[in-house]
């Protein structure tokens, strides 16, 4: 008999329920499935409840030391029971409800995850562990959660608000799954849905759909998202002044009032390097504003920008069909772990606005819409010029709507600008500023490469040194060979007729010449390569093209770890990397340099991969000509 809603089965039942969902597949879970739910199961549990016990007891003696006078020990007593009373209640309702949430919005899933995914929010709580041993010794931290009532608070409250969290993230993503069968190890979408529906370029290459991962890893993957991204990505950064937005909006009130905008008294790299275009068009409006509501906005707009073009990219990649759920895990921990974007965040620089409209614009060039997409990189350069090899791609691939489009809207923009903008900073931005900038410098932040290849010539001390680089004969000789490897790398790897079905072609190409952008470029700050993430996941989807399966495994693993390493180094913190690592400068000056090889890396894997795609291109291209050859008349 079964229980009440179905909520309850027993294995014969789940397994016809995964065999029938699966379409005759598999009639068990699947080995890793099974391990990670022995594995885990009494873990999870048995440590959500240690951790709620010792949080409860924890806030208890937190609260009696805090609202009780000192010697009044019956008080203590009373207070530490009450509280423990009421933390272990409060607890279980909300246990509860998550229960009875899962339930509701999944009544067919097994015992075993629905417990699981109950008890995974008190996880966190086993922190509380720890700091409750501690009280019974004379310690660091009983003494500071003892006597410095605030640090009590912060820590009692950080633990709630992450439970709270990661309860709303479980029952969140049950709802968003609803339609789907967390008790299955198939995909929401139902029944064969991806191979009798799906058109999307991830598309399995056996008609399978890409999203075959059980319910347990989602859901976990959902909760340690939402709490890495709590921690890392909304309580470090977004909470940040944005310094340099702060710092252009003030040089847009000195346009306005008719004042040099650049502030050239100051150094050089202290100075505001944006053309006059970018001042009077990006910061103008938010001069208009207080500055804690357009710090607010510009916040908010630079979030959504950034959010919205992983969303566009996610899902003209890899479909329509991808699970809600997973959508929002890949997001949150992209936004939370990758640092460049991070860094934009903190700065308040333009990176998220830029990476919106050269996703846009991919997706304009991927429906042959090329003068829309030379619009959008004509904005985008707007912003700044991260993206310069893509205006060079669209010229040597003879686009010529694209071209005219850029024309269009660049001049159109520095136009309408111009009589606030005025012609004489024109003449200081381009006679002073243009060749200070293409001199670029050696501070450590710079991970061009050719950063890299004037610390060649240089002491460890260039890393600290924000002035422009001097001549040097070396450098000169090595940027030489890399822009004229770059080029070949364009005019080889781009194809003029490519055909508009051939989507992860073009992403490739156009992930390409971004790479090359940030590469080459005399500077690339961290943040700059924000607007590498189209690359990274353009690199992913073609994991499921049908070329893939094809290429050598030998180059496929090259290109899987290649990627990955070059995405490990952008995401590390570099700031943090200086500090750890700067006492070793001295003897070993090229240390410092280890972050800058992510972006000949990320060039090398888009080169690999596209190479690849392309032969895929001409060997299928030939057999179908061969064909036709043997069948004609």
């Amino acid at each position: 008999m079964s229980a009440p809603d179905g909520a309850r089965t027993d294995p014969e039942t789940d397994r016809a329920l995964r065999a029938k969902v699966r379409g005759g597949g598999a009639t068990r879970l699947d080995r890793v499935e099974r391990a990670t739910v022995r594995a885990l199961r009494a873990i999870l549990i048995g440590g959500a409840v240690a951790g709620v016990s010792a949080a409860s007891v924890l806030v208890g003696v937190v609260a009696a030391r805090a609202l009780v006078p000192p010697g009044s020990r019956m008080g203590h007593l009373a207070t530490l029971a009450l509280v423990t009373l009421a933390v272990l209640c409060i607890s279980g309702a909300m246990a509860r409800m998550t229960w009875w949430a899962l339930g509701f919005l999944h009544p067919r899933q097994s015992w075993t995850q629905r417990w699981v995914l109950t008890a995974l929010p008190w996880w966190p709580a086993v922190a509380a562990i720890f700091p409750l041993a501690s009280l019974t010794v004379s310690g660091d931290v009983a003494h500071r959660l003892l006597n410095l009532p605030h640090e009590g608070v912060a820590f009692t409250g950080y633990l709630t608000g992450i439970s709270l969290l990661v309860h709303g993230s479980v029952i969140l993503g049950a709802y968003l799954t609803r339609d789907g069968q967390w008790a299955s190890s198939g995909i929401a979408d139902g029944e064969g849905y991806g191979a009798k529906h799906s058109t999307d370029i991830m598309a399995g290459t056996d008609g399978s759909s890409p999203w075959v991962i059980s319910s347990l890893v989602r859901g976990i993957l959902l909760a340690v998202a939402a709490t890495v991204g709590t921690n890392q990505a909304l309580f470090k950064y977004i909470t940040a002044r944005q310094g340099e937005f702060a710092t252009h909006r003030y040089a847009a009130i000195r346009l306005l009032r008719g004042d040099d905008p650049f502030d050239s008294m100051r150094e050089v790299w202290q100075q505001i390097n944006v053309p006059p275009v970018t001042v009077a068009l990006v910061y103008t409006p938010w001069a208009l504003l207080p500055i804690d509501v357009a710090q607010i906005g510009w916040g908010i707009l630079h979030i959504s920008a950034i959010i919205g073009a992983t969303v566009l990219v996610a899902l003209t990649f890899f479909g329509s069909r991808i699970p809600a759920d997973l959508l929002a895990v890949m997001i949150v921990l992209i936004f939370s772990v990758y640092e460049p974007w991070r860094d934009t965040i903190w700065l308040g620089q333009p990176n998220g606005f830029i990476y919106l409209f050269l996703s846009i614009g991919l997706v304009m060039a991927m429906r042959n819409r090329w003068f829309l997409a030379g619009v959008c990189i004509a904005v985008s350069l707007v912003f700044k010029p991260v993206a310069s090899w893509v205006a060079l791609y669209v010229i040597l691939t003879r686009r010529w709507s694209a071209m005219v489009g850029g024309a269009v809207a660049g001049i159109g923009m520095i136009v309408v600008t111009l009589p606030l903008a005025g012609v004489n900073w024109w003449w200081v931005w381009i006679t002073r500023k243009m060749g200070d900038l293409a001199l670029g410098n050696a501070l450590h932040s710079n991970i061009s490469l050719q950063a890299v290849h004037a610390r060649l010539s240089l002491v460890s001390h260039a890393y600290y040194d924000a002035n422009a680089l001097p001549s040097l004969p070396l450098s000169g000789v090595l940027n030489g060979l890399m822009l004229a490897t770059a080029f070949m790398l364009v005019l080889a790897l781009t194809r003029r007729s490519r055909p508009v079905s051939d989507g992860i072609g073009m992403g490739l190409e156009w992930s390409l010449v971004i790479a090359l952008s940030l590469t080459t470029s005399p500077l690339s700050w961290v943040h700059y390569s924000t607007v590498g993430i189209v690359a990274f996941l353009v690199l992913l989807a073609s994991t499921r093209a049908p070329d893939w399966s094809w290429s050598p495994r030998g180059v496929r693993v090259a290109i899987g770890t290649v990627s990955l390493i070059a995405f490990a180094l952008l995401s590390m913190d570099e700031e943090l990397f200086l500090v750890r690592t700067a006492y070793w400068w001295e003897t070993w000056p090229m240390l410092g340099s280890i972050p800058a090889a992510s972006l000949p890396l990320l060039v090398v894997a888009i080169s690999l991969r596209l190479w690849l795609h392309n032969s895929w291109l001409d060997a299928r291209s030939t057999h179908d000509g061969g064909q036709k050859a043997v069948t004609s008349p």
